[in-house]
């Protein structure tokens, strides 16, 4: 039987370590939930929906981040921002370890996204 040196060991658990991180990092909703843990767009696209598409076609978008419905058409408020009376917003949840909450809003009119708004909370312990 052979024996293997203390160097091929950690030579094969850092490889290890390093596939592993760069498989995690490659998802974008991971290293957003690290890096960046709050963001608000009215321009441009994220989590695989763009501003001005129909907020129909949200729903099964987000799904695919990891996002489930919470909250459908509500009115005002969400996470750090006040929307004008003709917004509803659409809130949705990730309740894996990351703790995300992403916000929708849309025109109640044109039901057309006019922004996106999210938040991540992955190390916040609660008491």
């Amino acid at each position: 039987m052979k024996r293997y040196g203390g160097w091929t060991i950690a030579a094969l658990a850092l490889f290890g370590v390093l596939t592993l991180s760069l498989w995690f990092f490659s998802n974008q909703v991971n290293r957003l939930a690290l890096v960046s843990d709050a963001g608000f767009l009215e321009r441009g696209s994220m989590f695989g929906v763009t501003i001005g598409s129909p907020v129909g076609e949200i729903e099964s978008a987000v799904r695919q981040y990891g996002f489930k419905p919470y909250k459908i058409g509500v009115r005002d408020t969400c996470l750090h921002h006040d929307y004008e009376r003709s917004i509803r917003i659409n809130v949705y949840t990730d309740d894996t370890w990351r703790r995300g909450t992403l916000c929708i809003a849309y025109n109640n009119s044109t039901h057309r996204v006019t922004a996106i708004e999210w938040s991540y909370a992955a190390f916040i312990v609660e008491l």
